[in-house]
């Protein structure tokens, strides 16, 4: 992105809708793509497919006529003092973020849970 559209404020990013289906697996190969997903029963996240060393993906979850038991693939590293919970409960009607982080030189290269928001 050129510093003329930084300039402007033109620094969005559109998020992609993907159909709810579980397990779920979201392609990382495209850096800082955000994925929107209505999830009307429980989540698994599978380990992202394609990667960059440093890449970055935000994930949306709402939860849609249920409260969704959200899962995260095992290699799917989280940190230990993170407020997240492996599975992790969101309510009825309720939205949580996630921002995970692909690292090259972690254990041959893994993706990381570097932030956690829920409950909008």
């Amino acid at each position: 992105m050129s510093n003329a559209s930084l300039a402007s404020g033109n620094n969005s990013r559109a998020p992609v809708t993907v159909t709810y289906t579980t397990p779920l697996s979201l392609s990382g190969a495209a850096n800082f793509q955000i994925y929107r997903i209505v999830a009307t029963g429980n989540l698994t996240l599978s380990i992202p497919t394609g990667h960059t060393d440093g890449g970055n993906m935000e994930i949306w979850v709402q939860a849609s006529g249920v409260t969704v038991s959200l899962v995260l693939n095992g290699f799917i590293v989280i940190p230990s003092q993170s407020s997240f919970t492996n599975p992790h409960s969101i309510p009825n009607g309720k939205k949580a973020k996630l921002l995970l982080q692909y690292d090259g030189n972690l254990n041959g290269g893994q993706w990381e849970l570097t932030s956690f928001i829920q409950n909008y």
